[in-house]
């Protein structure tokens, strides 16, 4: 059983004849914008229109380009410096000389490099020909000497709109392959590869199955595990497999997401889907080569005529920076490879701040020496893999950390390689004083030794064996320990594994822990329904420079439909204590019935606004989810009472029922993703039974408690739900959350009932009976966080 996606769709179990129709209009449009080039028609909405151009030219020519915003520019590629290296002869870094519009730059071609503005231009080398000569030519489809990318100066490189970072983690959480790095962290690196992998792809490491993988973009799922759409099968860039997922988006390109551990169910072929979707978990099925990583690639129609990769650091990038935050990222990327007694120059100058200022670096080194510079230049005489770590900080105090990975070979000895290793840990987000987290480690090119932890916190140190990727695919392949942080503030953890020939592999992660408190802002009576209504809401915002998007609980408040007010002390309780627990709340106002001894006349003044205003709360988090930091694939709902009732209806109605409002937000979904119902009305009709009002109803009003009534629209794709009551509640009897949770149960979704003993109606978390507040974060935590 799966919750209902936040995307506004029925139920996956019974499509219906609309939804048919929409897919059959998306497969037409989508088939038919597969083979264009990007200068396409505006037809379909500046949405589906590519901010880039992508020329590709050969030393000495000169090509004009209209850019997205209608200007010219005239760009000439004049020269290719590519460096090789002495081992494999894989190029490390290709220098390339452009003239735009009479103005000279030097780009590096990508390997962690973003685009430069020139004049009025942002421009950026994706690739240059001498990859091609011991690589892969068929990834990016190139038959020049290089390939530019164009956009206007101070343009985004990709609609932010329409691009999401496909890995719920932080950024460098772990080794990363991109950008036309040669391969390296399963040990392929080696002096004897003739044939070198450059990445022309994004290798995003991470803990195996802890790391939830998300839809980039809207777009149509044309290969799932073997299933393909047949129109997708040939003369395009999709290659099935088990473990990768294909979304074809408007702009015509193809998204494969790679070495998924598990494949989401509602990931199925012909099926639409929305940016920030789920598709599954990262792992290191398929050809991964044994380290946990999603590989993630854009294809797209080149200048060549042929498919290739369109290079997408920049857009991970960009949309990192919008969904999370940060004040400051160190880059101290790509990795090394070199003989013994050779030089590296280390080099974090690809870092960034938020503020634009000037940033200050600290290096500190494997053998204790420490640098203040950007770039410094280092020896290495002994073979090894080694980790050297760059602090870099803002003007305000604000720091991050990288790591400069350096693989140094014994030329005399070249069978005789290092080990490799890579570190994991999870979650990377939102980590407290004493909370357990995950270490995974797996080391490659040797089973010898065994690898030894250092959290960096004074504990002792914890010694582990992994496989040495005997098997690749092993599940218990990675070796795996936790460990709990006492404290407050940045850990550097360090791993390192020697081999039989004595030579050490190390590896770190970077571990922010929180404070233990979180500070609560509240946001009192804003707006969120139209301008002519007087009700407000509510919103308790915590950890203000949070630089995660967090999930949001929307708290209805009880009243019998009459009565009752979202700052009220059972509210104030509720959205408090989920805020300091890592929750955006939005406690809101509804419309509200006049009073009367009778549910039916009461819901009769106020249904449906009553629940239309609840949803509009809904989709006022998700229409404002980037201003408060809010994840919009991960909304609660919690109420009591006639709130329970309202949140029940939440969860259980879905676009089909004809009860979502026609605005504000009109098209944004209301959906939820779990629920906490609280002695609420779930079958009003069994209610009017039990007062003895049921024979005083006509046709009509029992009508109206029929469709009011969560019960009545009860089905399997229903969100998760932790029912609340009490034993001596003498408004609302135990029997109306029985009827709920046996109804959830019987079709399949995930429900949990608690009886509070002798607790009365209308409590909050904290009543005298039992302390409910561990009990409803750690449901909303499962279900909103760890999913």
């Amino acid at each position: 059983m799966i919750p209902k996606p936040y995307v506004s769709q029925s139920s996956q179990t019974a499509i219906s004849k609309r939804c048919v129709a929409v897919v059959a209009l998306s497969l037409m449009f989508l088939q038919a914008t597969a083979c264009l080039a990007e200068d396409r028609s505006s037809t379909s909405g500046n949405r589906d229109k590519p901010l880039v151009r992508v020329i590709d030219l050969s030393i000495g020519e000169t090509q004009h380009v209209q850019l997205a915003d209608g200007t010219q520019a005239v760009v000439k590629l004049v020269d290719i410096d590519e460096q090789r290296d002495s081992l494999s002869g894989a190029v490390r870094r290709a220098e390339v000389t452009v003239e735009v519009d009479g103005l000279s730059v030097q780009l590096v071609s990508a390997t962690y490099n973003l685009p430069a503005t020139v004049g009025k231009v942002q421009i950026d080398c994706s690739i240059t020909r001498g990859y091609n000569a011991n690589g892969t030519a068929s990834s990016w489809g190139l038959k020049k000497d290089a390939r530019l990318r164009l956009w206007p100066a101070g343009s985004p490189w990709i609609r932010p709109e329409s691009f999401a970072y496909p890995a719920r983690q932080r950024w460098f959480a772990t080794h990363t392959q991109m950008a036309n790095v040669p391969t390296y962290v399963d040990g392929g690196d080696r002096p004897s590869r003739k044939k070198i992998y450059y990445h022309s792809g994004l290798d995003i490491g991470g803990t195996e199955g802890h790391v939830e993988v998300v839809a980039a973009t809207d777009g149509l799922v044309v290969s799932s595990g073997l299933d393909v759409l047949s129109e997708h099968k040939d003369s395009t860039p999709v290659n099935p497999r088990y473990d990768v997922v294909y979304i074809q988006d408007s702009r015509g390109w193809y998204y494969r997401y790679s070495h998924l551990k598990e494949i989401d169910e509602r990931i199925r072929v012909g099926r639409i889907v929305s940016m920030r979707d789920r598709i599954g978990l990262l792992g290191k099925e398929g050809g991964s080569g044994g380290w946990s990583h999603l590989h993630f690639e854009i294809k797209a129609r080149q200048p060549s005529g042929e498919w290739g990769t369109q290079a997408g650091y920049a857009f991970l990038w960009q949309a990192y920076l919008e969904q999370y935050n940060p004040s400051v990222i160190a880059v101290a990327r790509p990795h090394h490879f070199v003989r013994t007694g050779e030089s590296v120059t280390l080099d974090a100058s690809k870092s960034w701040s938020k503020s634009g200022n000037a940033l200050a670096y600290k290096w500190a080194l494997h053998d204790g020496v420490t640098s203040d510079r950007s770039q410094l230049t280092r020896r290495y005489d002994v073979a090894g893999m080694y980790s050297e770590v760059v602090k870099v900080t803002d003007d305000t105090g604000n720091a991050a950390y990288d790591f400069a990975i350096v693989q140094v070979i014994d030329p005399q000895r070249p069978e005789n390689l290092p080990p490799s290793i890579h570190p994991t840990y999870a979650p990377t987000f939102d980590i407290r004083p004493n909370d357990p987290v995950r270490f995974t480690v797996r080391t490659f090119r040797t089973t010898a030794g065994r690898e030894v932890w250092d959290f960096g916190d004074g504990s002792p140190h914890v010694t582990v064996k992994s496989d040495g990727n005997k098997k690749k695919l092993d599940p218990n392949g990675y070796a795996v320990t936790t460990h709990r942080f006492g404290k407050a503030g940045d850990y550097i953890v360090r791993v390192e594994r020697t081999n039989q020939f004595g030579y050490q592999s190390t590896g770190h992660v970077h571990v922010c822990v929180e404070s233990a408190e979180r500070q609560v802002r509240v946001l009192r009576d804003v707006s969120f329904l139209s301008e002519d209504r007087l009700e407000k809401l509510d919103l308790y915002l915590p950890d203000e420079n949070h630089v995660i998007a967090r999930p949001a609980v929307v708290i209805v408040h009880g009243g019998g439909w009459h009565g009752g007010d979202k700052a009220a002390k059972r509210e104030e309780n509720i959205g408090r204590t989920l805020a300091a627990a890592g929750y955006v709340c939005a406690s809101v106002n509804y419309v509200l019935a006049d009073k009367s001894d009778r549910l039916d006349a009461r819901l009769k003044q106020v249904w449906p606004q009553n629940l239309h205003d609840c949803k509009t709360a809904v989709r006022f988090l998700r229409r404002h989810a980037a201003q408060h930091r809010i994840d919009p694939a991960r909304i609660g709902a919690i109420g009591g009472s006639a709130g329970g009732h309202l949140v029940a209806m939440l969860a259980t109605t879905n676009p089909d029922d004809g009860l979502d409002p026609e605005g504000p937000y009109a098209g944004v979904s209301c959906q939820i993703q779990a629920v906490v119902p609280m002695y609420g009305v779930h079958d009003v009709l069994q209610q009017a039974r039990s007062r003895g009002t049921f024979d005083l109803m006509n046709a009509a009003q029992r009508e109206l408690c029929r469709v009011a009534s969560p019960v009545t629209y009860v089905s399997p794709d229903d969100p998760p739900a932790l029912i609340l009551h009490g034993t001596k509640d003498a408004l609302v009897s135990v029997e109306q959350s029985q009827i709920l949770f046996d109804r959830l149960r019987k079709s399949g979704v995930k429900a949990e009932l608690q009886i509070i003993k002798d607790a009365p109606h209308s409590f909050h978390l904290q009543p005298a009976q039992q302390d409910l507040r561990a009990t409803v974060i750690e449901f909303f935590d499962k279900h909103l966080r760890e999913r």
